[in-house]
């Protein structure tokens, strides 16, 4: 299944394979949810096709050997739960591009999250990119470029996948029968990435989050206390917390600059609000550094928020 949101950039790359002039090395720049993985899938299987087209032919022997996960040509890199990959894999990647192709046909390697290569494992595969064997392929899927060495990157053609509009999904969310208001309200939360709103649209996301926001009011009103306000914290959607609270107070922000810029009483509650924000900001900052208490961190938040003495909730 081809999402819409990837057809454009399919298209290009294939109109370059098949008038051959794709590059040996592709670099598919998107954040998480985009559903990158699915389009190296779909483009291997399209250069590995003994009858290519626009999309794989799915009847020849390579397409075969494709789906049923046992390719000969095709050799792919993608433990998601890995924290690094390591020369050693990228080793046996150069290696196996220095063979012939045992179908006759072209070689597809594909490194998926190439920002965990450790630097020797980068520097292993520069060469192979600066000279690569005929008819073979390297595909490197990154969150961000800013991730990868300047070297790495400028040895590769770029594809950036930006992140579709919600106008733009409604022939696809029509096809998942899925309600497109309450859809981007998660949209927007997850950075405006399909798959992972897709993923949060079917379980009680939405009432999660009216339910959090109702007593982060209170807590701010002063009709709860810090202590009442932590004992509704559960450690596993804490990530979530901080989503939700910057987006309300970018909301309240957008509220609170309505009308005129000179009423002093409004700027006061502009600063406040933008206190409160970079307080979220660094307090999710913190809660990814190694050995911090993540509930602890949070509850600490919740203090300095509950002090803030924001007038107007």
């Amino acid at each position: 299944m081809m999402y819409p949101w990837l057809r454009d950039v399919t298209q290009k790359i294939t109109n370059q394979f098949l008038s051959k002039r794709l590059h040996h090395g592709l670099l598919i720049e998107a954040r998480a949810g985009m559903g990158k993985f699915e389009l190296t899938r779909d483009l291997s299987q399209v250069l590995l096709c003994q009858t290519p087209n626009i999309e794989a032919c799915g009847q020849c022997k390579s397409c075969h050997l494709f789906k049923h996960g046992n390719h000969p040509d095709y050799f792919q890199i993608s433990d998601l739960d890995a924290n690094s990959i390591g020369v050693d894999q990228i080793r046996a990647l150069v290696n196996k591009s220095q063979h012939k192709s045992q179908l006759g046909g072209n070689l597809v390697f594909v490194v998926n999250q190439s920002y965990k290569m450790t630097e020797s494992a980068a520097n292993a595969l520069l060469k192979t990119l600066e000279e690569p064997f005929p008819h073979s392929y390297i595909i490197l899927t990154t969150e961000s470029v800013s991730q990868l060495l300047p070297t790495l990157i400028s040895r590769c053609q770029l594809y950036k996948i930006k992140s579709p509009t919600l106008p733009e999904l409604l022939p696809w969310l029509n096809e998942q029968k899925i309600e497109p208001t309450q859809f981007d309200v998660i949209f927007e939360d997850m950075g405006q990435a399909p798959l992972t709103a897709l993923a949060h649209y079917s379980t009680d996301y939405l009432l999660k989050r009216a339910e959090y926001l109702s007593q982060f009011k209170a807590l701010l009103s002063g009709k709860v206390s810090t202590a009442e306000f932590s004992k509704t914290i559960n450690e596993e959607d804490i990530a979530f917390y901080y989503i939700w609270l910057m987006q309300a107070l970018n909301k309240w922000m957008k509220v609170k600059s309505q009308g005129v810029d000179l009423q002093i009483p409004r700027q006061d509650q502009r600063y406040k609000i933008m206190d409160m924000y970079q307080a979220v900001l660094t307090s999710q900052r913190q809660s990814h550094y190694n050995g911090v208490n993540k509930k602890l961190n949070y509850q600490q938040l919740c203090h300095k928020i509950s002090h803030s003495q924001t007038s107007g909730v």
